[in-house]
């Protein structure tokens, strides 16, 4: 069998994309939940990060993984028609390369403490493939289409290829080499410097619920065409702690405050959809 995307319940529902059950698994390895079937998990989680399930299977996988593994980024293939039910990574191949490599950078740790050395050498070097969609150009992530050529606006605030977001609010989804990210778009200052206009920072010292109610959030399914913090949807949840890698972490408390007048136990207490829990704890 095959790992399953998005399960609900006992079926694979292939909503999404990206490749989340290696975060999840690999997560509950790290904490012990996995002990006595460690080997058994690394088994599947190492078929999925390098195939791709069969045209017979419900499970549509890491879909973009041979494209993935020969070039080292997934291509943004606008208008493809889908093989299975749900979601494809070909809709959003920008996201799926990132959410690919953070995958791998997590699969190579566990690999590496169970002895599977260079099967860990192998997803380390394939966790640097966030660079494969950099566009150095725009300073920006951007996708590729399936010749290699970045394709899609240059701006970011207007992206495509990125799955509910843009290439601002996915900048920041390399938690697996920070350092390289920051380097990549002119090192500590340049980072704080986008950081800052991102969070609309001033504004937000200011009047922080203000500045999330009505700067960040411009509706519970406004996901693209901004440049902003999206506090009500997954792929940016990581980014105010980028803070804490560029010197100035005090900022990440005054982001995180912010972001927590937007959630509260009244009928208004979340912003979203609940996403299986997610956006509600």
């Amino acid at each position: 069998g095959w790992l399953p995307k998005w399960g609900y319940g006992t079926v694979e529902t292939n909503i999404m994309t990206g490749d989340p059950v290696t975060p999840f698994l690999t997560n509950a390895y790290q904490q012990g939940l996995l002990k006595g079937y460690e080997e058994r998990a690394y088994k599947a989680l190492r078929k999925n990060a390098d195939g791709v399930p069969p045209a017979g299977s419900p499970a549509v996988g890491r879909e973009a993984n041979e494209e993935y593994i020969a070039d080292g980024f997934a291509p943004y293939v606008k208008g493809r028609p889908h093989a299975k039910p749900g979601d494809s990574d070909y809709d959003h191949g920008a996201s799926a390369t990132l959410e690919y490599a953070l995958s791998d950078a997590m699969l190579a740790q566990m690999a590496r403490d169970l002895g599977h050395h260079a099967d860990a050498v192998r997803y380390a070097a394939r966790a640097q493939n966030y660079r494969r969609v950099f566009d150095a150009s725009t300073g920006f992530f951007r996708a590729r289409d399936a010749s290699g050529a970045f394709t899609g606006p240059a701006d970011p605030a207007q992206s495509e290829g990125f799955h509910e977001g843009t290439s601002w609010q996915y900048q920041w989804l390399v938690p697996q080499d920070l350092p390289g990210m920051v380097d990549m778009i002119g090192g500590k200052q340049a980072a704080n410097d986008r950081l800052d206009s991102f969070f609309a920072y001033a504004d937000l010292l200011k009047d922080p619920a203000k500045t999330a109610r009505e700067t960040w959030v411009n509706g519970p399914y406004a996901y693209y065409n901004a440049d902003k913090y999206n506090p009500q949807n997954e792929p940016d949840l990581i980014a105010p702690y980028t803070y804490l890698s560029t010197g100035q972490p005090w900022k990440t408390t005054d982001v995180v405050h912010a972001a927590l007048t937007l959630f509260t136990d009244g009928p208004t207490g979340m912003t979203g959809n609940d996403d299986l829990g997610t956006m509600s704890a």
